[in-house]
């Protein structure tokens, strides 16, 4: 099961076969992984993204260089689980009748959004 969104932690292990490590780099996207929210061993072999969001999806891969050689793991995939908020009203009723406005917002991006809908309960 994918972790979930602001919830869950992952941790990377890098394995290597070979003993004579000189260095070791984590890559996501072709790009460093940063940020308060991860951490890496004091080896580097390690690396846990702690409470994970979306944008941490993607392909992980990890590069290992030793004096004659530099080799790149497999890409791994990290998929991450984020809930849905749908509104559900029990007990409907003739009051429940009128216009319901869904406000969505990032803070991460600063990007929001807002929709309405006009809920119509008719009696049988």
């Amino acid at each position: 099961m994918a972790p979930v969104e602001n919830k869950d932690s992952v941790s990377l292990t890098c394995q290597s076969d070979s003993e004579d490590v000189t260095d070791l780099v984590w890559f996501i996207n072709q790009s460093s992984p940063a940020g308060d929210r991860i951490v890496l061993s004091p080896d580097n072999r390690t690396l846990t993204i702690i409470n994970v969001t979306r944008e941490d999806q993607g392909p992980y891969e990890c590069e290992i260089w030793n004096p004659v050689s530099r080799n790149r793991s497999e890409p791994f995939t990290l998929n991450i689980t984020y809930p849905n908020y749908p509104l559900s009203i029990s007990n409907v009723s003739l009051n429940d009748t009128g216009t319901y406005t869904c406000n969505a917002s990032n803070s991460a991006t600063g990007l929001s959004s807002s929709k309405d809908i006009n809920v119509t309960i008719s009696a049988e």
